[in-house]
């Protein structure tokens, strides 16, 4: 499954934004990954931020993770 997402990051969070993602600790890419995302790339325009997330349905991938599901399409 792929989705994509834009996103806004605030003026005058730009700067913490980015010293934030130059090192992402590998105990979110871990967790990420063990909720079934398999390439997740973030291009950013300005304040405009561009998400292509690829994942395994969570059904297959996230809830074996452990990861609770928050809500669900009745």
């Amino acid at each position: 499954m792929r989705v994509a997402l834009h996103t806004k990051v605030r003026a005058d969070r730009v700067d913490a934004y980015e010293a934030a993602h130059r090192e992402v600790p590998e105990a979110l890419t871990d967790a990420i990954r063990a909720a079934g995302a398999t390439s997740w790339t973030i291009w950013r325009s300005g304040p405009d931020l561009f998400h292509l997330l690829e994942c395994e349905d969570y059904a297959a991938g996230g809830s074996q993770a452990g990861l609770p599901v928050v809500w669900e399409l009745p």
